[in-house]
């Protein structure tokens, strides 16, 4: 008998990965016999396999056949070349001999808080974590149910039975018996009546309702059917009416339209006041493209007669341009070296760093490099405290002597931050002029702060006006407005350089500006109001136009946000016709009214905005704008009826991968399609490992994303970080929330319990300069982005309390596997040169907003935390059974071409490499009394 629970008994291993995934069992039931100890043994059947089908009353050339025979003497069971043969005295007795052999009286107590599932909604009878809701998800799901009925018959029973095979397969732990048992945390009653129904009266209790063969269809249906989730019929009705009934009905909240004379009118009226005076020199900054200026200064030269030399020169990044447009042409033909003297930036509650300066030369080195003979290495920077100007350059030449190409002294502006506190000092445009009196400075405004010191100081709080008394879930799981959408037309440089991925953009630096100054104006509103930041802003989208030669103008318009709860809608009863759910009696928000489930589902069809699927794939759930989430499960199929992945990733290390959580980071849905090809053609890693990915978790960003990129595909476009109405989704999981991309990673962790998860993210592929926030990646971030660090590095995170050091040592295995993998590829190269480009301009200067934490060919931040803290990370969560939580960061964003082919390239082989790394590692499946488990969570390669 001790064989019978083995592969050499009832289990099969289809798929030859070692693990059961199978059962082969006939059950030569005889008529009017319906031993509740039967319910025990097919609950024990599913217990024991990963995958099964409902075939065990049809002889299909089983391997184990169950017979009965009738014994007057004793009751008693044998199991021996394939039979088991059950003989007993009494139906009583043969109840308990199959209590017994499913393993009732197996002793053994694991010390561990099992999740119980609930059920509130017939809905919940099946989810995509196996039956009943999971308010949490575990690697442990306990089956404690009691199945009771009054009468059988042979239909009911045998579909009865099915559905306790069921329940078993999707359990990782039961309590025996399952029928008998009034104590049993849910109670499942059959019962006769008049009419054909299943119904939940009360939490944990489950009623079909019907004659016997009614019930009979019914357990049959819902032995069968699968959640709405899974492609199944189950709760389809309540997801149609939670989405019919949420939308935002649009109506404008504010519209505001800005414009201004243009800075070259307002030089022009700054150059008329020194037509009476003698000018020797007079040097224009303004932030317009290279051509205007060309033709500013020739119309400017034959107009003002009195000055001797007009230059105009760029006030956006002045001495990068200076450098690029003036110096580099000036260089001595037997330079050697070049010395640049910055000086280092110093003023008191400014958000600029000290080395601003040298930022603002990006990428200068690399463009000499190209137009010169002279090695970018050659191009070095000195940082002075004290220097008579921002910059001073010298070459160093072939014979050892030096000669001075020039200074250059910038202007600055100062324009106070979101929190009134701190402030920005972004270059302004100005006139420089020398006179018989000596040297003078005529400051003004460019088009760019003009406009946005109106936004900050003149519009947001318009804005605050109408958006009203904040209270509530408002501004934290509640978007303030629905989407303001920030449209500006202003002349700037917009240049795509010669170096890699580099561009000189004004306006996407407005953008970047406009984007994240919004949100953390509303940070620190809500900090100050009630003591956390408003998160939940709304959809804020800068809209930028390159209008070269025009004057500055902007249109805002903010559109209102309608407050949107989530119905809870609970299906209290469900009505058959001729074995056909047809009517459900649906409780929303407390109220109960009858609907026919053909119209939801048709009133659900109507309002979707987007049909796509993915083949093979799991749709778990709705963007807020209607757009299926889907997951992709790669594992050894067995084309059983059914499976469970929870007990496959009981038997099996499981890695979930979450891609495009930002869309405007390009590359991991792509790099996941790659894995998947290569796990499809690669049957021995996938026998040893279970891969889940979510492709493109947040579609709403995406289809924004392509909105926004048709204007200007190459830049980083962070507005499409987020989801449609502005938020960072992450806050609002494990939360009651109407976002549904919220609830797809929750979901996944409820149904798979993976051991490792990684977040396939990206950083810019090109500088990200912020004028008013303080010439660098916004303060929101502890560290610096202004360029990139690698071409792709890693970031693990672990709890500090709970499986700290297995989370380490996890790590570095991860990690060292990791180095290995590259070694072939010019990953390590690529990394190197962003590393010492990384160094050159921010780590050298100022380590701690720069930081680098390099392990062989990969940088790995395993100590430094860079990322949110907050409690959906899944380690943070669930470090008692998540081993490894891992976060990927490419210099995908917004790339195309060769450049997005390495970032792919570079995503992939990280993702395959922690797949390869855990799937070599040795799991242990040990069982006390009817509970099946493993030590949680894994140490990795043991």
């Amino acid at each position: 008998m001790r064989d019978l629970w083995t592969l050499e008994g009832l289990l099969l291993d289809k798929n030859n990965d070692g693990v059961p995934d199978g059962v082969s069992l006939y059950i030569d039931l005889p008529d009017n016999l319906y031993p509740l100890g039967l319910l025990d043994f097919m609950a024990r059947v599913g217990l024991e396999t990963t995958a099964l089908s409902f075939n065990f009353f049809e002889f299909t050339n089983q391997k184990v056949v169950m017979s009965f025979e009738k014994n007057d003497t004793e009751t008693r069971a044998s199991f021996e070349s394939g039979k088991l043969n059950i003989y007993y005295t009494s139906e009583e007795a043969l109840s308990n001999l199959l209590s017994s052999i499913a393993g009732l009286e197996l002793r053994g107590n694991l010390d561990n808080d099992f999740v119980q599932p609930t059920i509130t909604s017939i809905s919940d009878i099946w989810t995509l974590s196996g039956f009943g809701y999971l308010h949490e998800a575990s690697p442990h799901q306990h089956l404690n149910i009691n199945i009771s009925c009054d009468e059988w018959n042979k239909s009911l029973f045998q579909a009865a039975c099915k559905f306790a095979a069921r329940l078993g397969l999707v359990s990782t732990s039961i309590t025996l018996p399952i029928a008998q048992n009034e104590n049993a945390e849910i109670q499942f009653i059959i019962q006769q009546h008049n009419q054909s129904f299943i119904e939940v009266p009360k939490e944990n209790t489950i009623q079909l309702n019907g004659s016997l063969d009614q019930c009979a269809n019914m357990m049959e249906w819902l032995a069968s059917e699968r959640s709405w989730k899974e492609n199944g019929k189950l709760g389809a009705w309540e997801n149609a009416f939670h989405y019919a009934h949420l939308k935002n009905k649009e109506e404008t909240m504010l519209e505001v339209k800005w414009e201004n004379p243009s800075e070259i009118e307002l030089a022009e009226k700054h150059l008329e006041s020194l037509t009476n005076i003698q000018v020797q020199k007079v040097e224009v900054y303004l932030s317009e493209p290279l051509e205007i200026r060309r033709l500013l200064k020739n119309k400017w030269s034959e107009k003002y007669k009195n000055i001797q030399e007009i230059i105009v020169r760029s006030s956006f990044k002045p001495g990068f341009h200076w450098m690029k447009e003036e110096l580099i042409g000036q260089l001595p033909a037997n330079t050697k070296n070049i010395k640049i003297k910055v000086k280092e930036h110093h003023l008191e509650n400014s958000l600029e760093l000290p080395i601003r300066w040298i930022q603002e030369l990006y990428p200068i080195d690399a463009i000499i490099e190209n137009e010169t003979t002279i090695n970018k290495e050659n191009v070095q920077f000195e940082l002075v405290n004290e220097l008579e100007h921002t910059y001073e350059v010298v070459a160093l030449l072939d014979d050892g002597t030096t000669h001075h190409l020039g200074s250059l002294d910038v202007e600055c502006s100062k324009v106070p931050y979101v929190d009134g506190e701190r402030f920005a000092a972004p270059t302004t445009s100005f006139i420089a002029y020398t006179s018989e009196t000596g040297k003078a400075i005529i400051p003004f405004s460019s088009d760019r702060e003009r406009f946005y010191q109106f936004y900050m100081s003149d519009f947001l709080p318009q804005l605050l006006q109408a958006i009203g008394e904040i209270s509530g879930e408002k501004g934290l799981t509640q978007p303030l407005f629905d989407q303001m959408e920030v449209e500006v037309w202003i002349s700037e440089e917009e240049e795509r350089l010669s170096v890699n991925e580099e561009r000189t953009s004004p306006l996407e630096a407005l953008y970047e500006d406009i984007y994240f100054n919004t949100l953390d104006y509303f940070e620190d509103l809500g900090t100050k109001l009630i003591g956390k930041p408003y998160i939940a802003v709304g959809a804020v989208v800068p809209i930028m136009h390159v209008a070269k030669g025009e004057k500055p103008r902007a249109s805002i318009k903010v559109t209102k946000w309608h407050q949107l709860n989530k119905n809870e809608v609970k299906t209290k009863e469900l009505f058959f016709d001729k074995n056909v759910p047809t009517k459900v009696s649906l409780v929303v928000n407390n109220q109960n009214d009858l609907w026919n489930i053909d119209e939801l589902l048709t009133m659900w069809e109507q309002t979707k905005i987007n049909q796509t699927t993915i083949p093979n794939s799991l749709l778990v759930d709705y963007s807020f704008r209607g757009h299926p989430i889907h997951a992709i499960e790669k594992y050894i199929p067995t084309n059983e009826q059914f499976d469970n992945s929870l007990k496959m990733t009981l038997y099996k290390p499981t890695v979930l991968i979450e891609c495009a959580h930002h869309p405007n980071e390009v590359s991991s849905n792509i790099a996941v399609q790659r894995l998947f090809e290569r796990l499809e053609s690669d049957k021995e890693l996938l026998k040893k490992v279970n891969v889940i990915a979510i492709p493109l978790a947040n579609p709403d960003g995406h289809y924004l994303l392509e909105k926004l990129a048709k204007e200007h595909p190459e830049w980083k476009h962070h507005a499409a970080r987020y989801n449609a109405v502005g938020l960072e989704f992450a806050h609002t999981r494990y939360k009651n929330t109407i976002f549904g991309e919220s609830n797809v990673l929750p979901e996944l962790m409820k149904r798979w319990a993976p051991d490792v998860v990684i977040d396939n993210h990206g950083i810019p592929a090109h500088e990200w300069v912020q004028p008013f926030a303080g010439y660098n990646s916004p303060p929101r971030f502890p560290v610096s982005y202004f360029i990139p660090s690698a071409k792709i590095y890693g970031i693990g995170r672990y709890s500090n309390e709970i499986g700290t050091d297995i989370a380490r040592e996890n790590l570095e295995k991860i990690v060292k596997d990791m180095n290995e993998i590259y070694e072939t590829t010019t990953i390590p190269e690529q990394n190197e040169y962003w590393r010492s480009r990384f160094r050159k301009y921010g780590h050298n200067w100022l380590p701690e907003v720069f930081p680098l934490e390099v392990h062989g060919n990969i940088n790995f931040y395993k100590e430094r935390i860079v990322t949110p803290t907050y409690s959906a990370v899944s380690i943070l969560r669930y470090p008692e059974w998540v081993a490894a939580d891992i976060i990927s960061e490419v210099a995908d964003e917004v790339v195309y071409g060769d450049i997005l082919e390495e970032c792919v390239e570079a995503q992939y082989l990280f993702n395959l490499s922690i797949i390869q790394t855990v799937s070599n590692s040795n799991i242990d499946v040990q069982r006390c009394g009817n509970t099946l488990y493993r030590e949680r969570p894994l140490e990795i390669n043991n």
